[in-house]
């Protein structure tokens, strides 16, 4: 994606009640404020897409998401950065750099981005994009929510971007560089998903936290993170090789582990 493309910032109903008095619980069958989207087609080329698709899903970082529940099934990885972050959020993750400067806006000072792949089979629940709670000391919705499609394959169907409103469904079908931007109140799912391929977007979630809040936030960490992944490699080549034990062997294993002495021996030992 060379080039940086002019921002793209969605435009707000004035009319619709401040997020304070809204309800944060999320019930899609009675929402209480009007969702405002704006859509821009052809925002990336195809050629783009393409190129982006196959860095995520070659990715060392992409894995099983460990996002809310809303999410099983689906994988991907994500970042949180403050806008003083941004020189190491360019670093890590120089293929999005450019979905980052369109869809963001000056008054943004943290950031939570989420490349999401969704399977066959796999469908994202109602849900708010308020994935800086976990650093916060109460519910705080982003500013905005910006979404880039970047793989759509040909047999899908379903996976359409469900927007709730006004006791309404807006529902938005995806297209190769499709980037669409809503209130970051705004409830949200992504249908069942059908298809021999994966569906694959970018999501940005942009917050205007103030200097009050911003400090909780990090300046930029990466989800899974790479001592994360080394760990799980770990794991899983200490349980191959448990699992390749008879149970006899298994159960000398287990008096081992509980030999303290023997444990201080190998600890001591160089």
């Amino acid at each position: 994606m060379a080039g940086m493309k002019p921002p793209f910032v969605v435009s707000y109903d004035s009319s619709i009640p401040d997020r304070e008095d809204q309800d944060t619980s999320c019930p899609p069958s009675c929402p209480r404020h009007s969702s405002v989207f704006a859509e821009r087609h052809n925002a990336f080329t195809p050629a783009e897409c393409r190129a982006l698709a196959e860095r995520l899903l070659d990715s060392a970082l992409t894995e099983t998401n460990r996002l809310s529940s809303a999410f099983e099934g689906s994988a991907g990885f994500q970042a949180v950065f403050r806008r003083d972050g941004l020189d190491e959020f360019c670093a890590s993750l120089p293929m999005l750099i450019p979905f980052f400067e369109v869809a963001a806006t000056p008054a943004g000072d943290a950031f939570f981005i989420n490349a999401l792949i969704v399977r066959d089979g796999v469908e994202v629940k109602p849900h708010l994009d308020c994935s800086l709670d976990p650093f916060l000391p109460s519910h705080t919705a982003p500013e905005m929510v910006s979404v880039l499609y970047v793989q759509v394959p040909e047999d899908l169907r379903g996976g359409t971007l469900q927007l709730y409103g006004d006791g309404e469904v807006s529902e938005i079908t995806p297209s190769v560089g499709l980037l669409v931007q809503f209130r970051g109140d705004t409830a949200h799912a992504i249908s069942d998903v059908r298809t021999s391929s994966e569906r694959i977007s970018v999501i940005l979630e942009e917050f205007q936290l103030g200097e009050s809040l911003l400090g909780s936030v990090p300046k930029f960490s990466l989800y899974p993170d790479r001592s994360h992944s080394t760990l799980r490699g770990a794991y899983e080549k200490v349980r191959e090789f448990i699992s390749s034990l008879t149970p006899e062997e298994q159960e000398q294993l287990r008096i081992l582990a509980g030999d303290q002495e023997l444990s201080a021996k190998l600890n001591s030992s160089e």
